[in-house]
């Protein structure tokens, strides 16, 4: 068999503002196939005023049978369409998803959690609503609760304080955030309130994350290169581990549970190099299992299983997007670039994978930064059957 592989471009949608992250939503919906949430981040370069948004957005998908019966995406039958929007006095810098309750076709809450330019971490209750016939919708901020990050006794207001990544940790019920001067932030989302703050680095943290199954150890990365391992049982004062593998700052870090694997975490540089780290093997001599070259700036990693295979996403900022196939051990089977989008490639989410006997299309959905772009798409891979022949030779005595 030999696979050959396309992307097809379905939909695309500009907003406003300058779209930094994205999320997708799937569920038995009466007013969308799916909805996308794109984040935003608008500074105003005379007031220097930060603001943002939240954006909802209708994805209509159609696929059509070929004459051998298989299911193909439409391009003339897909669509992206603005149907909410809800502005913020601060710009969003990260978001996630906590909670996703569907109420009925017509009605869906979802608990959301945002980094905020103005040093908050916010969660968000909202309801989302639409009327019998798909053609009015409604978008309520039901609850917002909001932890003030910065903690200084006596805050300078000529110093920004910006919560530029964070981490939910189910239990106990705490966020990790990672702040512009180097703090590291842990919260009690349940009291509301800081409960530890720790100089980390000394440069931005853009990273933060979770232990998969071990929520007192936790892991931050920063513009300063290093990737640090904390332990809340042993220490906050010293790091567990001090990482030096990367030549540039630390964008993401990647857990593998979307995979099946609470073992590794890749990490994601500037220096375009993705890391994997075997977690069960920390120490202050703590160092990389592997190190595939992945492209330029290596903003942000997603992997995805479907059956029996792993697939990443990775947003390389000025060159786009990436997928890739890979194998058990994060090596790359296969990778292809995604160069549709004009600007950064920050945010991205795989979502969906069609499957016949001859084709797989993979569904994804990319958003770029200056030039205010989410642009929905499928990468097509056809499996093409080579003809055997074979010569049966039956001897008679």
């Amino acid at each position: 068999k030999e696979k050959e592989k396309k992307f097809i471009n379905l939909s695309s949608v500009e907003l406003e503002e300058n779209v930094c992250r994205m999320m997708v939503i799937t569920s038995d919906w009466a007013y969308a196939e799916r909805l996308v949430l794109g984040f935003t981040y608008h500074l105003d370069k005379e007031t220097m005023v930060k603001t943002g948004s939240i954006y909802f957005i209708r994805c209509m998908d159609k696929s059509e049978e070929n004459k051998h019966g298989h299911k193909k995406p439409v391009p003339e039958k897909s669509s992206l369409e603005v149907i909410g929007r809800h502005t913020c006095k601060f710009g969003i810098l990260n978001a996630s998803l906590e909670k996703q309750s569907q109420k009925n076709k017509f009605l869906m809450e979802l608990d959301l959690s945002l980094s905020c330019s103005d040093g908050f971490l916010r969660i968000l209750k909202i309801s989302v609503s639409c009327d019998e016939d798909a053609e009015k919708f409604d978008f309520k901020i039901m609850k917002e609760d909001k932890i003030n990050l910065d903690i200084a006794e006596k805050p300078d207001p000529k110093q920004e304080v910006i919560c530029l990544y964070h981490d939910i940790a189910s239990e106990p019920k705490e966020a990790l955030g990672g702040m512009n001067k180097g703090q590291l932030i842990l919260c009690d989302l349940e009291a509301k309130k800081v409960k530890h703050s720790i100089k980390a680095h000394d440069f931005e943290i853009w990273a933060t994350r979770y232990h998969p199954e071990q929520p007192d150890v936790f892991f931050s990365g920063s513009d300063d290169t290093f990737l640090k391992g904390w332990d809340k049982r042993v220490s906050l004062k010293n790091p567990l581990f001090v990482n030096k593998d990367h030549t540039a700052g630390v964008c993401c870090i990647t857990s593998c549970n979307s995979i099946g694997d609470t073992h590794t975490l890749a990490t994601g540089s500037y220096d375009g190099v993705m890391r994997v780290f075997d977690t069960r093997k920390l120490s202050a001599a703590h160092s990389s299992i592997m190190e595939p070259k992945v492209g330029s700036q290596l903003w942000d990693i997603q992997f995805q299983k479907w059956g029996k295979d792993i697939y990443g996403i990775f947003a390389l900022m000025y060159d786009g997007f990436k997928v890739g196939k890979l194998d058990a051990a994060l090596n790359f089977d296969w990778s292809l670039p995604y160069k549709e989008h004009g600007s950064l490639g920050y945010g991205m989410a795989f979502w969906e994978q069609e499957v016949s006997e001859t084709h797989s299309f993979m569904k994804s959905c990319t958003c770029s930064f200056y030039d205010n772009l989410i642009k929905y798409w499928a990468l097509e891979i056809q499996i093409l059957q080579k003809e055997t022949s074979f010569v049966l030779k039956i001897q008679c005595r």
